[in-house]
């Protein structure tokens, strides 16, 4: 779609015109509605709780994605294309990128999202860094500048029609990153529990306890999910042994409902 204000949206009884100069509360008010159309792989959050920066002051980002695999976490900044690069935009970007998360950010969070699982959430929080990502109304003119940075730029465009009924255009919708190797698993030690392989990275997968079919290399295996403490463990039936397949390490790179791919073969005994 072109980005000059002549740009229409019609349908078959109405004809949707940009809003040009939207204020920026009632913009990030829309974006916060459409959420569940523009962010469907996660829970968006409007908490705005003041995290801590190595900037001179903190930073309230706009929103907070959380995706629905705890996998990743985003902070979102809603700006107007108007806004400055310099006097505005890069500053707030610098301290997003710069946040240093505590547990009373964590906390803040928690008490606005009740349905998020608080051990995963923390997981996530404290061992991966965000995604940084800038939703703008139009294409800015500091696009050029915008591409030396590590944050992410999605443009969506307000408009309505004479009934002031709203949509959104977009060209695209905020996804997950996707994962060659989701999890990796981590073979029993000596004198362990025979056929537990720990998840070393499970806070990549919407896991529970539960039977799975695992598919290898060389055929489709049953398996089970167990929990043991604070890990989570892979058990292969007592007469397999998972094996990696050359260099590889052994990974899940495919997780479902009820099926498990495995980055590697089974040896039956």
């Amino acid at each position: 779609m072109p980005s000059g204000h002549r740009d229409r949206i019609f349908t078959d009884t109405s004809a949707y015109a940009p809003v040009t100069d939207p204020l920026e509360e009632h913009y990030e008010n829309w974006i916060y509605r459409f959420r569940h159309s523009l962010f469907p792989d996660h829970h968006c959050y409007k908490c705005k709780p003041l995290m801590n920066s190595d900037q001179s002051s903190g930073v309230r980002p706009d929103l907070i994605l959380v995706d629905h695999l705890y996998s990743e976490w985003v902070l979102v900044e809603v700006e107007k294309f108007s806004h400055s690069w310099s006097g505005h935009v890069s500053p707030q970007l610098e301290k997003l990128r710069s946040v240093r998360i505590g547990e009373g950010e964590v906390s803040a969070i928690i008490k606005e999202a009740p349905e998020l699982d608080p051990a995963r959430l923390r997981t996530l929080m404290s061992r991966n860094r965000p995604r940084i990502l800038v939703v703008c109304n139009g294409a800015p003119s500091w696009s050029e500048y915008f591409m030396s940075s590590d944050a992410e730029l999605m443009v969506v465009r307000p408009l309505r029609n004479e009934h002031l009924d709203l949509v959104l255009y977009s060209e695209r919708q905020f996804q997950r990153l996707k994962f060659d190797k989701l999890s990796y698993l981590e073979p029993p030690a000596e004198g362990s529990h025979f056929g537990w392989y720990r998840i070393t990275t499970p806070n990549r997968l919407d896991i529970h306890i539960g039977n799975y079919l695992a598919e290898f290399e060389n055929g489709v295996f049953p398996c089970r999910t167990r929990r043991l403490g604070a890990e989570w463990y892979l058990v292969a039936p007592s007469s397999t042994r998972i094996a990696q397949t050359g260099e590889r390490p052994l990974a899940i790179i495919r997780f479902g409902e009820t099926g498990i791919a495995i980055d590697g073969r089974v040896i039956q005994s």
